[in-house]
């Protein structure tokens, strides 16, 4: 089972939709920003672009360390339906090719 929800952004009521693998991380053990607060330092999260009828950014903030091992492992991740998702930054590193296996 999983933990699917709309998590607001921390800086104003934008949704964030997020996916939390079988319950391993709680919803307090993470932050989510949109497109508009996306913070300067990215070494706690991961960036995604997320593709769609509209492409937009989201960043998730990993708060605990079994936050961020179930994220590494792909299993803490958004969860935009019908669309896919694209890392562009893992854990404070630029990436260009790394993508989701999630659509």
């Amino acid at each position: 089972m999983c933990d699917c929800f709309g998590k607001k952004c921390e800086h104003c009521s934008e949704i964030i939709e997020v996916h939390l693998g079988d319950f391993n991380t709680g919803r307090e053990e993470i932050k989510a920003y949109c497109s508009l607060h996306i913070p300067e330092d990215k070494s706690d999260g991961i960036l995604y672009e997320i593709l769609g009828e509209k492409t937009f950014q989201v960043f998730i903030e990993y708060l605990t360390p079994t936050a961020k091992y179930w994220a590494k492992l792909d299993h803490n991740h958004t969860n935009y339906m019908n669309t896919s998702e694209r890392i562009l930054e893992w854990f404070g590193h630029r990436i260009e090719t790394k993508k989701s296996c999630f659509i």
